[in-house]
Formats: structure tokens, sequence, C-alpha cells
């Protein structure tokens, strides 16, 4: 019998124990209907308590308000207390910028997940089946994924637990018929724009073509996998804790040059379990994110754009974030630097100074210290101005004929994008004539004609 069979299930997974309260997800279709007469008929035998949970998404117009109808009447048929709400999953997937199948999963867990709590119940049982795991295993399969994803969906997962993963559809359909219960039929599950009605309707019957028993093929496969992923994700929680430098509830910190030491077979592993802690699951994360994190370790700075997370590679550290962190502007420094003289940066952390020079051989002023500088005197105006970058800011670089980008100079240099804002340029009110460290300008270099000369120099704070 399928209840027998259902019972096995729960006993070899530890699904169950006497006392427990379980919520069902009833969605009045074919699975869900099931489900909750074997677990009904299983009830008294597990010494456990039911509850009914349904939600209309209203998406289904009428047709919703029929499988609500036909949920609260079947369970009171069963004498089972049923919980219906509804929710405005196609607002909500709008407002998110989410898919609607997503949104509509989002809020389904979290309306078990509350009715949970409200029931005091320890346990939610979803009708996922065979063919669900067989479906979701080629979806995978197609979109792109790790080993991971070939393990199929869990038949538990911290209170979810599926009693019906190891049935078929059709050993599902025969008990329903046999028992003469009826169901809700859901349209959109003939619909070809899903993916999964495609696998389901298309791919498998043709799968099934060159093998009859492709579902039992599929089915050991997904054993398989899930048994190399057991010890995989055992291996990787423990190069997990060898890698994370930071780990708070919104973010993760690994250690680069540690993860690079990490067994290739465990990198993928190591960044699912840092996203997964983030992000708080892996929907819509594949093989070819992962693979994208990987590919941008070696680069000295790379932000990664994935869904539902933010990566940022800086300075040896990988940041895992739920979302992209805001830069706090860098505060506004300007100052007068009169010839002679000098003046502090606090936020580059140096005094820089203005000195005169007569009469120095212009073979003596191509110093090769990049903090220093030596101008002609009448060719810039006084007093001159120590700043911040600025949006747009350009001048013309010792050399170069024509200006260029104070941003492109810095790619050029390959300056990292947070230390950018600290380097101060010195300006004389109509342009640039040097930046601090690295170029000064061509407008206002030494030449034989040169009669007075300024010399400017940079050093840090703390070593004066």
């Amino acid at each position: 019998m399928i209840e027998d069979k259902v019972l096995n299930t729960i006993r070899d997974r530890n699904m169950l124990s006497s006392g427990d309260k379980v919520v069902v997800a009833f969605s009045g279709g074919i699975d869900s209907t099931a489900l909750i007469y074997i677990l009904n008929s299983l009830s008294r035998k597990l010494k456990i308590k039911l509850f009914a949970a349904h939600l209309n998404h209203q998406i289904r117009g009428k047709d919703a308000d029929g499988d609500a109808l036909f949920v609260k009447r079947t369970s009171d048929k069963l004498g089972i207390p049923c919980f219906v709400e509804k929710f405005d999953v196609p607002g909500f997937a709008r407002q998110e910028k989410l898919n609607l199948e997503d949104a509509a999963r989002r809020i389904r867990y979290e309306f078990l997940e509350r009715i949970a709590a409200k029931t005091g119940s320890n346990r939610i049982a979803l009708a996922h089946t065979a063919d669900d795991n067989i479906e979701t295993f080629l979806m995978r399969l197609i979109r792109g994924t790790g080993m991971k994803g070939l393990e199929g969906i869990p038949p538990v997962r911290d209170k979810i637990i599926r009693p019906m993963i190891e049935l078929y559809r059709s050993e599902i359909e025969q008990y329903l018929s046999s028992k003469k219960i009826t169901a809700r039929i859901d349209k959109s599950n003939y619909e070809t724009k899903y993916l999964r009605n495609r696998v389901r309707r298309n791919l498998i019957p043709a799968l099934e073509s060159y093998n009859p028993n492709i579902r039992g093929s599929l089915i050991r496969a997904i054993s398989a996998a899930n048994t190399i992923q057991d010890f995989v994700e055992s291996k990787a929680k423990d190069a997990f804790k060898n890698v994370v430098s930071l780990k708070t509830n919104d973010e993760i910190r690994i250690d680069i040059k540690e993860f690079l030491k990490t067994d290739p077979m465990l990198k993928g592993e190591v960044l699912r379990l840092a996203i997964e802690h983030v992000k708080k699951d892996l929907t819509d994360i594949s093989f070819v994110h992962i693979d994208d994190i990987i590919d941008q370790l070696g680069k000295k700075r790379a932000e990664i754009d994935l869904p539902g997370i933010y990566a940022i590679v800086n300075k040896g550290m990988l940041s895992i974030s739920r979302q992209r962190p805001q830069k706090s502007k860098p505060a506004q420094f300007m100052r007068k630097l009169e010839i002679p003289g000098e003046i502090r940066d606090e936020s580059g952390g140096l005094i820089i100074e203005a000195d005169i020079m007569d009469s120095v051989p212009l073979s003596e002023l191509h110093a090769k210290n990049p903090y220093q500088a030596f101008l002609d005197y009448d060719k810039i105006a006084k007093p001159l101005i120590v700043r911040n970058r600025r949006e747009g800011d350009a001048f013309s670089p010792l050399g170069l004929k024509g200006s260029k980008k104070l941003q492109d100079i810095f790619v050029d240099e390959k300056i990292d994008i947070d230390e950018r804002d600290k380097i101060p340029v010195v300006e004389d009110g109509s342009k640039i004539v040097w930046v601090v460290g690295y170029r000064m300008a061509e407008e206002a270099k030494v030449t034989p004609k040169t009669k007075k000369v300024v010399k400017l120099s940079a050093k840090s704070i703390n070593r004066r």
C-alpha cells in the first residue's frame, strides 16, 4: 500500500517523532491532496497532530478562490484545523523585481513558517514527489549546475519534510482514483511557458524513448550525487572555518590567500556555504556564478553583482554581502598653500611643503622621488591650492600633449578605487599642476628659460 511506502520513507529518514505537530502545505492539487489524506491515515500510528495551511497567491482569479474553498471543505471533512490566507504575489514580484515563481516560493515559505509558529508545529510537510525530484534535477542541469545542484530535492531540511519524495506521480494518481478522492486541477501545470512543464511534458517523454526506465536511472543518479555531496559538504565545512575572517548575519569575508590553498573540489562548496549564510538560500545561484567569483579572485579589485548578493574582491579579501556596500564620501578637503609654506592633509596623511629655489641647474631637477615636483614659478598662479579630486578632473601630464582625465590616470596606474579619494591634487586656481605621488603638469614644467623654481614635496605626517 502507498501508506506503507510513505511510512517507510518517514521512518528511514527520521522525518517524524511521536508528539510532533505538522503543518501540511495543502494547495488542493493532486499531490498535496494525496499527502494530507495519507498523513491523516498515518496520524494515529505516528501519534502526530496535523494542521492544513493554504495560501491564495491571487494569481489564478476565481480558480484560486475555488482551491481555497476545496481545501477548507476537505480539511473540515478530515477534522484537520485549516488556515487559509491571501497574498498579492504578483504585486510583491513587481515591487521586489522577482520572477513570479520565485516570489510565490518566498511568500509561501514565509506563510508556512508563520503558521508553524502560530500552531507550535515543529515540522512542515511538503508534497514533493520523485517526479518533482527528477524534473528539478533536469532543470538545474539545463541551466548549469555543479554537484550541489545535482543532489536534487532534500527529503529533510531543517523542519521541512517531504514524505512522498519516493513516490511517483502515477502511484499518487492511482491512489486517489482507488480511494475515489478528487483534487483540484491547476491549469498552469499545462502551460509550456514554464520550464518545469516543458521538462515534464516534452523532455522526459523524449528521454523515455531512449530508455523506458529513465526515471529510475535518474533517481539512482540523484542518490549517488547526494552521497558524494554529503561527503563534500562535510569537508567543505571544515575548509570554510579555515578561510573565513569575518562572519556576521549580513556579511562573510574570506581570506583569498587561504581560500586558494583549498582543494579545488571544495572551493565551489565553500563559496556556496558563504552565499547561503548571507542570502539564506541558494535560489538562482548557479555554477556559472560560483565560477565567476573564482575567476575574479586573482584581481587586485573586482565587484560581482549576483542574484540576491554582492561580492567584492579587495585587498586580499573576498566580501560577500546582501547588497552593495555604500561608500562613504570622503570629507572635502581644500587648503591654500603659500609659497613658501606648508599645509597638513589629514585625509591623505601628508604634509605638503612649497619652497622657492633660485639658480638651480636643470639637470638637478629631474628627481625620481614621486613625492617631489619642480614647477616654473612664473607659470603658476599663487597661492596654490591643495584639495581632493573632483568629478571630471583633468590635466596635462608631463610629456603628454593634450589633457587626460584624472580617473584614467588612476586606472592606468592601477590605483585601488578606495585609495583614489585620498590622493591630494595641487592646483593653481585654474589648472592642476601636480597629482601628489604620481604626475606633474606639462604646463608648469621647468625649462632652461626658468628663472625661479618652486619645489613641492610631500611627506607622511607620522614621519616628520
